[in-house]
């Protein structure tokens, strides 16, 4: 959260505490470092398995690009809903809908740049 990656989200009924990435997040690139005192059982990975941990890695990003992606989806599906129930609320409402559909846009660019990458990664 103090890098900007996460946003911490506390439900007031039931005290809930959930976190969901920013757009920061996908934007941000880990290294990953060896913890002092474990062990490898190889100093330096292979080729192969270096570029099997990259597709891995991208498949799971993917996938939790998809779930950001479908809800961004239904936020702004609900945006519109609440519109035609509550027409006295159109231009907050509108600007969510708005916010919520930029967010899906970007969204779909990054699926569509990580499906790349990961074409690119099993040649």
């Amino acid at each position: 959260m103090q890098k900007g990656i996460l946003d911490k989200n506390v439900d007031e009924q039931t005290k809930e505490t959930t976190y969901q990435k920013t757009a920061k997040f996908f934007q941000t690139n880990f290294i990953l470092q060896k913890l002092e005192g474990s062990t490898s059982t190889t100093e330096s990975p292979t080729r192969n398995t270096q570029k099997s941990n990259a597709i891995h890695q991208l498949e799971e990003r993917l996938k939790q690009s998809e779930i950001d992606l479908f809800t961004s989806i239904g936020e702004s599906e609900e945006y519109m809903r609440l519109y035609q129930s509550f027409p006295d609320m159109k231009a907050h409402l509108e600007s969510q809908y708005l916010q919520a559909r930029e967010t899906s846009s970007k969204l779909l660019g990054q699926i569509k740049a990580i499906k790349s990458a990961i074409t690119h990664q099993q040649k």
